[in-house]
């Protein structure tokens, strides 16, 4: 969408003013217009939590300079940690082979068989 076709849907939907924006291109990429994603402006927990340790990583190591298998040093450190974040917020390799042996012997006898999992919280 060029400017033109942009000015020309507001004239028709001005409703929509609120719903696009325009995203500024880089040398590889022209910049173009497109609609906010919903969690643009409400971000999910999940990424929230992100965001959180994604930052606390970063805001702890800074200033440290060099480079690791020619990767910056804090981007490694951000790398490594997140990994080990992630494997802890998700269920351990047994109790997701359990979990999936126990859907399986449902689906066998024809029922469906809902596990909840415990709601995440997050602490800022």
């Amino acid at each position: 969408m060029n400017i033109e076709e942009k000015e020309r849907l507001l004239r028709e939907h001005p409703e929509y003013a609120n719903l696009i924006h325009y995203v500024k291109g880089s040398s590889r990429q022209k910049g173009y217009w497109r609609v906010i994603p919903y969690t643009y402006f409400n971000p999910t927990i999940n990424q929230l939590a992100h965001r959180r340790d994604f930052s606390k990583i970063a805001y702890n190591n800074y200033g440290k300079k060099g480079f690791i298998n020619d990767t910056p040093v804090i981007a490694h450190e951000i790398r490594e940690t997140m990994k080990r974040l992630r494997r802890r917020r998700g269920l351990s390799p047994k109790e997701h082979e359990l979990r999936a042996n126990l859907k399986n012997l449902t689906l066998m006898k024809g029922r469906r068989l809902r596990i909840k999992v415990p709601k995440f919280t997050l602490r800022i």
